[in-house]
């Protein structure tokens, strides 16, 4: 069985790893972008040299299909679990579960927000937390 509360800090580690892939792009772009301009400003090449660049070129390209596909998934995986938080039929518990576990606030910056105390956010949580559960046990 699924739990809630690890069900939802996925979107947090989900988050993470879609920053990173982002960046893993980024950098491959540059890294093709620095070989073809380095093959540009080469006036003479042999075919061996050609080779090895091109075969360079096509691993970016795989890398970046690969990582953008990664990325894809990711995104699908993060949209399906707000799905699940925003069928909280209770305003203050979506509210709540959303900061929570995707905008990633503390209780303590979500009770000022809310004008509620600590505690109240956190029981609030809870039950919101149990509700999920809920819902997930039937989906799953």
């Amino acid at each position: 069985m699924i739990n809630a509360k690890e069900y939802l800090e996925q979107i947090a580690r989900d988050d993470a790893i879609i920053k990173n892939k982002l960046a893993e792009i980024g950098r491959l772009e540059s890294l093709a972008t620095n070989i073809s301009s380095v093959m540009s400003d080469t006036p003479v090449q042999s075919s061996g040299s050609n080779d090895s660049v091109g075969k360079i070129v096509a691993d970016i390209v795989d890398k970046k299909t690969e990582l953008q596909l990664t990325i894809s998934k990711l995104e699908a995986d993060r949209t399906e679990r707000i799905k699940v938080i925003e069928q909280l039929e209770d305003r203050l518990q979506y509210s709540v579960i959303y900061k929570r576990y995707v905008d990633l606030m503390r209780f303590e910056d979500i009770a000022a927000k809310e004008h509620y105390s600590r505690q109240w956010i956190s029981n609030i949580c809870c039950q919101g937390l149990k509700n999920i559960q809920n819902k997930l046990n039937t989906l799953h």
